[in-house]
């Protein structure tokens, strides 16, 4: 993926996690940490300036797909995304789909399966949502597929008529 630069947002408890996620990095130059250093109110100007969004379940995985940037957000079966997750024709919501959620556990802890329905989303998953979004955004709404993957997976979107990708049967 060429030309493709990534900006880390959070606040400044989350420079650690930054810090992980940088350090394994081959090409840091194309990727920004501002953690801690874009404040609530500047945000919506930043994200404006964005293609994509990517996020958990946050107020700023609410406000990208408010403003109307194409979002995926990435929730845990801790709630129903069908409920929490982003609003708008080019937000998806994607979520693990598992038969103890939505489970509303408080801590991870409390998980008896150790946090299946984040650890095993895997990052091709998500990444293919993304490229599948953004194919779908940059050719002014027509419809794709939806990913393969042997996790079954929800994904939810707010296309009216029909929808942006048909959710994921589940998968042996």
């Amino acid at each position: 993926m060429e030309n493709l630069h990534v900006i880390l947002i959070g606040a400044p408890e989350d420079a650690d996690l930054a810090e992980k996620i940088l350090r394994p990095l081959a090409n840091r130059r194309s990727v920004w940490s501002l953690i801690g250093h874009v404040k609530l109110a500047d945000l919506p100007a930043l994200l404006t300036r964005c293609t994509l969004f990517i996020g958990n379940n946050s107020g700023p995985q609410h406000i990208a797909a408010g403003l109307g940037v194409s979002t995926v957000g990435i929730h845990s079966g801790v709630v129903d995304a069908r409920e929490w997750g982003p609003k708008g024709t080019r937000a998806v919501a994607l979520q693990r789909a598992m038969t103890c959620a939505p489970c509303y556990h408080t801590k991870p802890a409390e998980c008896p399966r150790a946090l299946a329905c984040l650890r095993e989303l895997s990052p091709r998953d998500v990444l293919q949502v993304c490229q599948q979004l953004l194919a779908t955004t940059l050719t002014g709404g027509k419809q794709v597929a939806a990913p393969s993957s042997r996790q079954a997976l929800r994904v939810r979107s707010e296309r009216q008529r029909g929808q942006l990708f048909e959710p994921l049967t589940k998968l042996c």
